[in-house]
């Protein structure tokens, strides 16, 4: 492989002419002496599978043996033929070229006006020098010469390379071809100029009569690299072959800066729907915060800062924090919105090690001391923040809660009718806070499920589905298939309305079932979309 038309053929050219009682073409194949070489060196094994064929047709009267590749016969029509033999063994291909010039006696050749015949040689890679040295390779396909690289180059720009390359040993006034063997990435960037005439960039070198070609490799960047390129040429000359390999570094042009661009406004933050409900409904909840009696269930400890506070803080200074605890976390809430913050010690009035804090809060924001409520077995995130819009923020407030109490924070949180009895929030609590209770641990089962199927909502598409509250809920029951659980299941994750299901595709469908934990395909089976459709009418 490392010779690409390594075939030669004894002879290689015939001259024929029919009628003249000529013996029988008999043409031999063998390897060129070069191919042979690089085998020896390389401890090549020997070649199996050896098969001899023409590329494309063989002058009529011809034939090639299909073993020994021996080409013999009588030609039978006049013309000048050359055919491409292909030897295939295991280990790839070799390629030859065989000539023919058939002639009729008692008929002259028609002449005609054609171009100059090119005629081709054989470098060889012993024969090849350079000024100054190669920096490296042996002129093979596999261990290429290499030409010192040439770096920096503008977009556009041509430059010949440093060294300039001899090859001896040609037949005189032939033509050595040269290729870019990386055209496909290089297009038609690389060729070779001669040093023995101002023939210019080319793709042939005509051999001189001291059977010499002298030149050197060729770069043009005739379509601008603007956005900076390295190019690797690898420079095939002649058949049995010699090759050249040279690196050319294009660098990036450089453009006029450009203007800084005005600073766009921020843009306003989106709000989603669901977003505005969430804040609707946190509303009614803080509304309802009359109607529950603090004073059995008490007050969560406040105060308000002393001095405003920024973002990343790690110490606050409130107005009185003689009832907070020596650690623990709170909320912080402004105009703008809340934060919860930990600190792991208290200096007088000031509470020290905090970490939450990510933003600026003025003097006189409420901070008030709380508990992480989600840590009670049907709580969750948005739960939570309705019982802190409510008041509740504790877990002695809820350990506090008669079973009145219980019934109004149900109804005042929007959530699912007897939902905190049946969680038992107020034997949680007492347990958290060190008291004793019994816990039914099968309702405490139902809140984790009814938790996890909250955690699912996020994957959810309420943008199809559309949002609602528990505050205008159906009653999903009236939906065949639809129980009490699984209506709170439904709830748990943000459905609430016979028009969400309605709007249910195929794949929501699915969705939906695993969420809560469903029978597989019982939302399809049940027909809960076309219920639901007739329902909402």
């Amino acid at each position: 492989r490392q010779y690409d038309n390594a075939l030669i053929y004894t002879p290689y050219i015939v001259e024929y002419t029919i009628g003249a009682k000529q013996d029988k073409i008999r043409m031999e194949p063998s390897l060129h002496e070069a191919a042979e070489r690089f085998r020896s060196i390389t401890n090549a094994e020997k070649l199996r599978r050896v098969t001899y064929a023409i590329s494309g047709n063989l002058v009529e009267g011809l034939e090639i043996d299909s073993k020994t590749g021996i080409i013999s016969g009588h030609p039978k029509k006049v013309g000048t033929f050359t055919s491409e033999v292909v030897m295939k063994h295991s280990k790839g291909k070799f390629l030859g070229e065989v000539k023919f010039i058939v002639t009729e006696k008692g008929k002259e050749v028609e002449k005609k006006e054609k171009p100059e015949v090119i005629l081709t040689t054989n470098p060889e890679p012993e024969n090849a020098s350079s000024k100054p040295d190669f920096i490296g390779g042996a002129g093979t396909k596999m261990d290429p010469f290499v030409l010192s690289p040439a770096k920096g180059l503008e977009p556009g720009e041509e430059i010949s390379s440093k060294q300039v390359l001899t090859i001896s040993g040609l037949k005189p006034g032939g033509v050595v071809n040269a290729k870019d063997l990386n055209s496909k990435d290089n297009g038609k960037r690389f060729s070779v100029v001669s040093e023995l005439d101002d023939s210019g960039a080319a793709s042939s070198l005509k051999v001189n009569d001291d059977g010499k070609i002298k030149f050197r490799v060729n770069f043009n960047d005739d379509k601008p690299s603007t956005d900076g390129a390295e190019y690797e040429a690898l420079m095939k000359l002649g058949t049995a072959s010699v090759y050249v390999s040279w690196a050319v570094e294009v660098v990036k042009e450089e453009s006029e800066p450009e203007p800084e661009p005005e600073p766009e406004p921020e843009p306003k933050p989106v709000v989603t729907e669901k977003e505005v409900k969430k804040q609707e409904e946190l509303e009614r909840v803080k509304a309802r915060s009359e109607s529950i009696d603090f004073k059995v269930i008490g007050v969560a400890t406040q105060s308000t800062l002393a001095n405003e506070v920024e973002g990343g803080s790690s110490e606050v200074e409130l107005a009185d924090a003689s009832e907070f605890e020596t650690e623990g976390s709170a909320t912080i809430t402004d105009a703008d919105g809340s934060e919860t913050f930990t600190w792991k010690g208290k200096q007088g009035d000031q509470l020290t090690g905090v970490a939450g804090i990510t933003r600026t809060f003025v003097a006189a924001s409420i901070v008030v001391s709380k508990d992480d409520l989600q840590v009670i077995k049907g709580i969750g995130p948005f739960i939570e923040e309705k019982l802190n819009a409510l008041g509740i923020y504790t877990y002695r407030q809820l350990a506090n809660m008669t079973p009145e109490l219980e019934d109004q924070v149900n109804e005042a949180i929007e959530f699912f009718p007897g939902r905190v009895k049946r969680d038992q929030w107020v034997a949680q609590a007492k347990i958290l806070i060190g008291e004793d209770a019994e816990l039914d641990e099968k309702a405490l089962k139902k809140a984790e499920e009814l938790d996890r199927v909250a955690e699912k909502a996020e994957g959810i598409d309420f943008g199809i589905l559309g949002v609602a509250s528990a505050s205008d809920r159906d009653n999903l029951q009236e939906i065949k298939g639809i129980g009490p659980f699984i209506e709170e299941k439904l709830n748990a994750l943000g459905i609430f309305k016979f028009s969400q299901i309605a709007k249910m595709t195929s794949e929501i469908e699915e969705e939906v079932n695993v969420a809560i934990e469903f029978f597989p395909g019982r939302v399809k089976r049940d027909e809960w979309v076309k219920q639901a459709a007739e329902l909402a009418k």
